[in-house]
């Protein structure tokens, strides 16, 4: 199975980046991105990556079934088809909720 990230999954994850620089520093926002890949490798290794997490109830009324992981404070959505997993949205928890947006 393989992964990638929706344009807006990527603008998410820059922004979660930068943030991550200016709560911890460089070095260490680093470490945290490099563990997040490492986190999704795992996952999408596993036999039934369909299966994990839960229901995001923010996506139910768009077209396909999204579900959300987390991975430490970030909430990871995503949506499978086919032999793909398309992550569309990575919010750190800790951001206030209107940035999501």
């Amino acid at each position: 199975m393989n992964y990638s990230l929706s344009s807006r999954g990527l603008k998410d994850l820059q922004k979660t980046s930068e943030f991550y620089k200016e709560l911890y520093g460089e070095h260490k926002a680093k470490f945290i991105i490099i563990g997040f890949f490492d986190f999704i490798d795992i996952l999408v290794s596993e036999n039934d990556f369909t299966k994990i997490g839960s229901i995001d109830n923010q996506f139910v009324s768009h077209q396909f079934n999204y579900r959300k992981i987390f991975y430490q404070y970030l909430r990871v959505t995503y949506r499978v088809a086919d032999d793909n997993i398309f992550i569309v949205r990575i919010f750190d928890a800790r951001q206030n909720p209107k940035k999501n947006l």
